[in-house]
């Protein structure tokens, strides 16, 4: 949960100031206008995605810009990592809301939810932690809609901050849009060439724009689609899971593997190989239940691409 302090600042972004939150921007720029208008660190680029790298208060987070045909349709801020306790999170939480309620006169929010944060906020908060609840709220106006949301995912708790326009203007210039588009919905890609490849031969490799993707890559990639996500934290987990446990069967089996050269047959005992046989293949069942769970967090990515 203690993402959420981390976005916070980041909806902060461009200027690390919360009064400074840009709601409005000039949707239909083409990615190079956006790249020439930005300063911080790129450290992911696609057809349909720019991904910088910044500092928000001291805090790590991560700017979106979301592109249908090189016009832009949607901006994301999440703020992850924060050290903050949960307390402080919603505090920081309703900050960014009071700095968003600036630039609208429209807002709705679950009043109920609302009251019972407000009123156990460590409770309230844990469950968001756990993944069992979340807390949003929402901001239109003629041009623009933005979503506040605080929520989490396989225990890693994130704030997020999702600006689209409420309609891509045509284009009328080199920055604009020169047809309109409809986004689909929030924290999902939004190009069809932002679809992962899969391929098989002895075993699955993932493509991502003709680059071949490591688990880090997936990671990384799926960050904005909540279920996708969940899936490739769960196939890291139980892939780590694998590796210790059939490292401790290899080094069992091993051992007394050699044991059986050494000892003779009245002295050998086989019941340490055996558990390590048995610890090994455990480990198997780990690494096959990791690479369905990726082949499936993959194939939700895919089915949130136009």
């Amino acid at each position: 949960m203690k993402f959420l302090l981390a976005f916070v600042c980041l909806v902060i972004a461009v200027s690390q100031s919360l009064a400074q939150i840009q709601v409005n921007y000039n949707w239909g720029s083409s990615k190079e206008a956006v790249k020439e208008a930005k300063s911080d660190l790129l450290i992911s680029e696609s057809d349909g995605l720019l991904k910088y790298k910044t500092k928000i208060n001291d805090k790590g987070a991560v700017q979106e810009y979301y592109f249908d045909q090189d016009k832009l349709i949607k901006v994301q801020y999440t703020l992850i990592n924060s050290k903050e306790d949960l307390v402080s999170v919603w505090e920081t939480f309703k900050q960014v809301e009071s700095s968003i309620n600036t630039n609208y006169k429209t807002k709705s929010e679950d009043i109920g939810k609302r009251k019972l944060i407000d009123e156990d906020t460590k409770a309230e908060m844990k469950k968001i932690a756990r993944g069992s609840s979340r807390h949003d709220i929402k901001w239109q106006d003629s041009l623009t809609k933005t979503e506040l949301v605080v929520f989490s995912f396989a225990m890693n708790p994130r704030t997020i901050i999702n600006i689209l326009p409420q309609k891509i203007p045509e284009r009328t210039s080199a920055s604009s849009i020169s047809s309109s588009s409809e986004t689909k919905e929030k924290q999902s890609p939004t190009t069809k060439n932002e679809k992962i490849t899969i391929k098989r031969s002895f075993g699955k490799s993932y493509y991502y724009q003709g680059q071949k993707l490591n688990h880090r890559d997936l990671y990384n990639l799926t960050l904005n689609v909540p279920e996708s996500y969940t899936m490739m934290y769960n196939s890291k987990r139980d892939e780590t899971i694998a590796s210790v446990i059939g490292a401790i069967g290899g080094a069992m089996f091993g051992y007394n593997f050699a044991q059986a050269f050494l000892q003779s047959a009245a002295d050998y005992e086989p019941t340490v190989g055996l558990i390590g046989l048995g610890l090994i293949g455990v480990s198997v069942s780990f690494d096959i239940g990791g690479d369905k769970k990726r082949y499936k967090g993959v194939r939700i990515y895919n089915s949130k691409v136009n």
